[in-house]
């Protein structure tokens, strides 16, 4: 399956009913993971609030955890070794573990195993690795059918997104990412598979926070000609709209937009990160750079492995 091929895939992944039982009783959630594999717990994170809920990077666990937490670690290999010891310490301190991953290291240690489908990128199996988590809450069935029309809508017509490509490559350009309020984690999203498909330096931000401390950067930060803001997302917040207006008056930047389609947060927010995936796209093969490359990650692990 080659890259475009892996990035189409992803309304089929939505479809997949894979769940896992929730304990009877639990207090608080942390979901532990990294990168691609991380991204579907910060996502998670941002729609559900039903419990406190975590998203823990790193090899280390908060002091908390303990038999009323739910973890969740995901890694799609199964052998993220930050997620491994992550896991093998909430083990011992007697929380409730589910482990999502196609196989690996993780597989075999204690724990509910869903087991989801191998061969693609990481990256690109967000459906495979958020799917399991979205089923077991009871948040994804009664979208299920507008999620697969609403990304199937950008497969058969990304052209939009390659104009905005276009602009971020044809002017050596920076990706600014604006998220409005719910698309943070989206943002996130965007701003890695800049790095991990095109190769590029990017940045996300969120209203209404940047307006305490990154709007004076914009004013006067170095090279600040090479950024290209890129507000994602929607909200009926008025408050907030007015000051993304005012923000890009006050800086003088020029603020391009993605909006989401959708009649849900999860649809909005699914809907966009695919515009992400395919922006990344394009804009890779137009500095014609293979986006499937992850080389000098892997040597980073076969370096820590030795």
């Amino acid at each position: 399956m080659d890259f475009l091929e892996q990035i189409r895939n992803l309304k089929d992944q939505f479809r997949t009913g894979s769940k896992f039982t929730l304990p009877d009783e639990f207090k608080n959630v942390v979901i532990s993971g990294m990168g691609g594999s991380g991204i579907a717990g910060r996502i998670f994170q941002e729609l559900y609030h039903g419990k406190p809920t975590v998203v823990n990077e790193g090899y280390e666990i908060p002091e908390w955890v303990d038999a009323s937490t739910l973890f969740i670690a995901i890694s799609y290999s199964g052998n993220t070794e930050e997620t491994i010891s992550a896991t093998t310490m909430a083990h011992s301190a007697g929380a409730n573990i589910v482990k999502i991953s196609s196989g690996g290291k993780l597989s075999k240690l204690p724990g509910l195993q869903v087991t989801v489908p191998g061969g693609v990128q990481p990256r690109s199996a967000l459906g495979y690795l958020l799917s399991p988590l979205l089923n077991s809450f009871g948040m994804l069935s009664p979208v299920r059918d507008r999620v697969y029309r609403l990304i199937g809508s950008i497969d058969e017509d990304s052209s939009f997104l390659k104009s905005i490509a276009s602009e971020i490559a044809s002017n050596q350009l920076i990706p600014l990412i604006l998220a409005l309020p719910g698309f943070t984690s989206t943002g996130i999203r965007w701003k890695t598979q800049f790095n991990e498909n095109a190769k590029l330096m990017a940045f996300s931000l969120n209203f209404p926070e940047l307006d305490h401390n990154d709007i004076m950067a914009f004013e006067k930060s170095y090279m600040r000609e090479r950024f290209f803001p890129i507000v994602i997302g929607d909200t009926t917040n008025e408050q907030i709209n007015k000051r993304v207006r005012i923000t890009s008056k006050l800086t003088g930047l020029r603020f391009s937009a993605v909006r989401p389609r959708g009649e849900s947060l999860l649809e909005k927010v699914l809907y966009t990160i695919h515009c992400g995936d395919y922006l990344s796209y394009y804009t890779s093969l137009l500095r014609k750079l293979d986006p499937e490359d992850v080389g000098i990650i892997e040597k980073l692990k076969s370096e820590l492995a030795t």
